[in-house]
């Protein structure tokens, strides 16, 4: 913490950062900053499986890609910069000590958490904000990340099959993002990669055991190895074929509504404070998850109005790239290259 200023650096990439890169990353940080702290949160190998797996399906990766990742070795998967969903929290946690100093890197247990009734957001705020740094953050309980269910990760991974994230060897602008909202409230029972990674998990934790001790309290190391039940393959009925169009369809309206909602509210605080950095930021939010030709178009012609002429390029660009006749940009582009 240097005086006066206080950062947050937050994550789940970080578990992806090399020995030189966390080296290079502390020598950053303490050329700026007095204390240097990390937090790192632990949760069971099997949780963090079902909800890796999750993730890595929202994000746009296939059922059968992400299954198959998760029985890849993990150096098979490192110069992807993608972790294991079968983790292996030893050698990860032995870096970030190595470089900080174990005085430094400050590890809780999850799902001992849980069970306290908090979230990582009220214990982090409670536990690791400064006074002063209390006073400027707003406490939260609400869970950002929704849990979706198997029901939902089936559909999920049906309309991305529809609008993958790559298409010819490209980025696919018409990619539909997670969509927190719609597929977080789709019932169906719980989502579980099944009880083959299940002994995946056991062989991981068994191997990170030996490490852990030496890093974790008595209380962790129980808590984190205390046995749960079973839960065996949870079995979906196969939605119809129609259905599945269906839903696809609707959430693409949907990511849509969210997608302009982002982008209006932005351009509303822009107009009482110009440089609000969320706001700007939100429209970059915004210019990614748009994929409908008429309204990137819209949105084009408002940022022309109000003079961010390098967003409006952006957004015609994006427009022409989902299918709007270049006719249609014509007397917006002259004007974007009368005041560029």
């Amino acid at each position: 913490m240097a005086k006066g200023k206080t950062l947050l650096l937050s994550g789940e990439d970080c578990v992806l950062l090399r020995l030189a890169e966390i080296s290079a990353l502390a020598t950053e940080l303490r050329a700026q900053f007095e204390t240097v702290e990390v937090v790192a949160y632990l949760r069971n190998h099997r949780d963090f499986l079902n909800s890796a797996v999750q993730q890595l399906i929202r994000m746009g990766f296939p059922i059968s890609a992400t299954l198959a990742m998760a029985k890849a070795a993990p150096e098979t998967l490192e110069p992807l910069r993608v972790m294991s969903p079968i983790p292996a929290y030893g050698p990860r946690l032995r870096d970030w000590i190595e470089v900080f100093g174990k005085d430094n890197v400050h590890i809780h247990n999850y799902d001992r958490m849980c069970q306290n009734g908090q979230d990582i957001l009220s214990h982090f705020y409670t536990n690791h904000l400064s006074e002063a740094a209390q006073m400027i953050v707003n406490k939260t309980q609400q869970r950002s990340n929704s849990r979706f269910s198997a029901t939902a990760i089936d559909l999920l991974d049906y309309l991305h099959s529809r609008t993958p994230p790559m298409l010819n060897g490209q980025p696919n602008a018409r990619f539909v993002f997670n969509l927190q909202r719609f597929f977080g409230q789709i019932p169906g029972p719980v989502f579980h990669v099944g009880e083959a990674f299940d002994r995946s998990c056991s062989v991981a934790r068994d191997t990170d055991r030996p490490m852990l001790e030496a890093i974790l309290s008595d209380e962790s190391l129980e808590n984190l190895y205390q046995d749960r039940p079973p839960h065996g393959d949870v079995s979906v009925a196969p939605l119809p074929e129609a259905i599945k169009n269906t839903f696809a369809d609707i959430s693409i309206t949907a990511h849509l509504s969210q997608a302009r909602e982002k982008f209006f509210a932005a351009s509303n605080k822009l107009k009482l404070d110009p440089e609000d950095e969320i706001a700007l930021g939100n429209l970059r939010v915004a210019l990614f998850n748009l994929n409908a030709p008429d309204s990137l178009r819209s949105c084009a012609s408002w940022l022309l109005r109000e003079e961010r002429y390098a967003l409006a390029q952006l957004y015609l660009d994006k427009a022409e790239q989902v299918g709007a006749p270049a006719a249609s940009l014509v007397k917006m582009r002259a004007r974007l290259e009368h005041n560029v």
